[in-house]
């Protein structure tokens, strides 16, 4: 970092105009969040859902097709698999109000 960095406080939209770091194609009746996972190889996402309705969310992988992705419990203890098509997408059942984890190996 220099001065110069500092200096310049101004918005800047990322590349391809898009607004987000991530663009896992989550519809707007969940909210994702994303963080490095304990394993230090991978993402884990939590899906919260907010509709108040069980729902199956489907999800881009950000690695796309072939990648591998696990359903863990909160600690991020390994439940099982995740079955990444060859779109690069997965699906989730979220219940209602609840929150389901999945680590991205990335």
């Amino acid at each position: 970092v220099t001065p110069l960095d500092m200096a310049d406080t101004r918005a800047r939209l990322l590349a391809g105009g898009r607004g987000a770091l991530v663009d896992l194609g989550a519809p707007g009746t969940v909210d994702v969040t994303v963080a490095t996972a304990r394993d230090g190889h991978s993402w884990v996402l939590r899906v919260q859902e907010l509709t108040g309705a069980q729902q199956r969310v489907r999800l881009r992988h950000p690695s796309g097709a072939g990648a591998a992705a696990t359903l863990a419990y909160g600690d991020e203890r390994a439940i099982g698999p995740v079955q990444v098509d060859h779109e690069g997408m997965f699906e989730l059942a979220v219940s209602a109000w609840s929150v389901a984890t999945v680590l991205v190996h990335l």
